[in-house]
């Protein structure tokens, strides 16, 4: 993974869907200012005018997502495009944290506030330079990273992403690298978390319920159908977007399964786990999603 002459950043080809390769631990050995691109799910097209109209190909992934019983499969590389470096200052129109004299940007995305912590790094609200697009950046920092699982682990997240294109999936757009931190430019949920809104309410209508839970349960089939397990499902880690439509989040821990097979890793929070993991047996993967 090099930069090729003059700075410009190289893109990556997808990964092969199976089976699921263990990288080096080395993540990053030339890098530049800007953060290269690891892989892709939009062309340059795309990210440029995701704001205003379609672009001359007439396809977006994020217009038009495939239908809940489609095959994910990994998208053809793409051939993105970087601006080189820009000195202009953020100015308004784009939202909060942009009135700065200087704010931090890499390639296309420029930096606002911070959505949430996790274990490898923040979440950070980031816009577009161009379209003003807005998305979540969750930024994966290489010194949190202290062995091979955790490098599977980030590697997992971020193949398995790549492989679901649903509504009510969570996408990933693109994987930047930089020097310090591995970032995973993701769909923007707006309308925060599930547990928030549960929290604020206190109690759902009927009618909301019902319209939540069949989102859930259709991005959740839609994961089992293409032999991937979630394995963290909570209310913190099932996002709504402006409009109130679910997306369902955080694959950390999910895995790719066989209809059949037993796992045997514990993971997950404790008070959504199933049983057998909690009690160190072997478990079905589909079936602990869906326990409850």
């Amino acid at each position: 993974m090099q930069a090729a002459a003059g700075g410009a950043p190289t893109p990556m080809p997808m990964p092969s869907p199976t089976p699921l390769p263990v990288p080096s631990p080395a993540l990053s050995q030339q890098d530049d200012a800007h953060g290269r691109i690891l892989t892709t799910n939009r062309s340059s097209g795309e990210r440029g005018n995701r704001a205003g109209s379609a672009s001359s190909s007439g396809h977006s992934h994020a217009s038009h997502p495939p239908s809940a019983g489609a095959s994910p499969t990994a998208s053809p590389a793409m051939t993105p495009h970087l601006p080189p470096p820009s000195h202009s200052h953020g100015h308004g129109g784009g939202g909060g944290g942009l009135h700065h004299e200087k704010v931090k940007r890499v390639g296309e995305w420029i930096f606002g506030e911070t959505l949430g912590q996790g274990s490898f790094g923040k979440v950070k609200l980031a816009y577009h330079a161009k379209s003003r697009e807005k998305v979540a950046i969750k930024i994966v920092e290489k010194s949190g990273i202290a062995n091979v699982e955790d490098v599977e682990r980030v590697y997992r997240e971020t193949f398995i992403l790549t492989q679901l294109k649903h509504v009510n999936i969570i996408k990933l757009f693109e994987v930047l690298d930089t020097p310090k931190s591995i970032l995973l430019v993701m769909e923007y949920a707006g309308g925060g978390e599930l547990f928030s809104l549960v929290a604020s309410k206190q109690r759902l209508t009927e009618l909301e319920s019902c319209r939540l839970f069949q989102q859930i349960v259709a991005g959740v089939e839609y994961c089992h159908r293409a032999k991937i397990i979630h394995r963290d499902l909570k209310l913190e880690n099932i996002l709504l977007d402006k409009n109130g439509q679910v997306k369902i989040a955080d694959f950390g821990l999910s895995n790719s399964f066989k209809f059949g097979q037993k796992m045997d890793t514990s993971c997950g929070t404790p008070s959504y786990t199933c049983p057998e993991a909690i009690m160190g047996k072997k478990y079905i993967g589909h079936a602990a999603d869906i326990w409850r």
